[in-house]
């Protein structure tokens, strides 16, 4: 089987690879420095994997937001070979929703500054099914944590590095929650969709919010701290993310964050 990465050196891209090449899989990897060759050269490429985003810095480089997720995928796609096309996407897109169906309609806030990120991989979302003509599986990833990497700008990565300073200073209600999901897990729900072709609109992710009260009450058992926070906060809620579809297909169910806590501060603490 060929496989193609768009975005190997990133996050999700280079967990996928090392995955891969763990498993005697050698995919096609592609970066800054290959991509021009690979795109314009022709060939098959088989199963194509977009790993390809911006996360914690569209705020201040709308540009290339839209450049990253809508110009560049054109591009790509107008010129490519390949036989399944797999887009990671994110459930942000959710954020405006009472529900998080995949095959349901999605709302934007023309008024949210943030929803242009949103915006933005809809629109993604959208040129996929179009230019595939539905050949390509649209993965909506929730808030993947993991393996820090250097700047690592995280909700987690902030509250561990803020607890071992002594001091978690929020802008918001500690009864703020969301889904999140660990690395490892992601990687093994992406993995039957590059080699069983399911086509279609999923959703990636544990299938229950964690509040930041529940993150740092773990960080209790390994830091030292105080926490403080607006009075005035009100909690922020994103929905509940819905799997079912995922688990369906998959037969994989994503463990709860919480119970990697251990391997999360080993992590950091190297």
């Amino acid at each position: 089987m060929k496989i193609t990465i768009f975005g190997s050196s990133g996050y999700i891209g280079s967990a996928l690879v090392a995955f891969l090449n763990d498993s005697d899989i050698n995919p096609i990897c592609v970066d800054r420095e290959n991509w021009d060759d690979i795109v314009e050269s022709g060939n098959d490429l088989g199963v194509v994997v977009w790993c390809v985003g911006k996360n914690g810095n569209f705020r201040s480089d709308i540009s290339g937001t839209i450049q990253t997720h809508i110009s560049q995928l054109t591009a790509v796609l107008d010129k490519i070979n390949y036989s399944h096309f797999i887009y990671l996407s994110s459930t942000r897109v959710y954020q405006h929703s009472d529900h998080t169906k995949p095959e349901n309609p999605l709302l934007v806030d023309l008024k949210n500054f943030d929803d242009i990120y949103n915006a933005s991989k809809i629109i993604a979302e959208m040129l996929v099914l179009n230019k595939t003509n539905g050949r390509c599986s649209i993965l909506r990833l929730s808030n993947v944590i993991g393996y820090h990497q250097k700047n690592d700008n995280s909700v987690l990565n902030s509250l561990i590095t803020m607890a071992a300073e002594g001091n978690i200073r929020l802008n918001c209600h500690p009864d703020s929650s969301k889904d999140y999901i660990y690395i490892k897990d992601t990687i093994d729900l992406i993995i039957p969709f590059i080699k069983k072709n399911f086509l279609g609109t999923f959703n990636i992710g544990s299938g229950a919010n964690i509040s930041l009260a529940a993150w740092i009450d773990q960080l209790k058992m390994y830091f030292d701290f105080q926490l403080t926070f607006p009075a005035d906060a009100d909690p922020v809620c994103f929905p509940e993310i819905d799997i079912s579809d995922t688990t369906i297909h998959t037969g994989i169910t994503a463990e709860s964050p919480l119970s990697y806590i251990s391997e999360l501060f080993k992590i950091k603490r190297k």
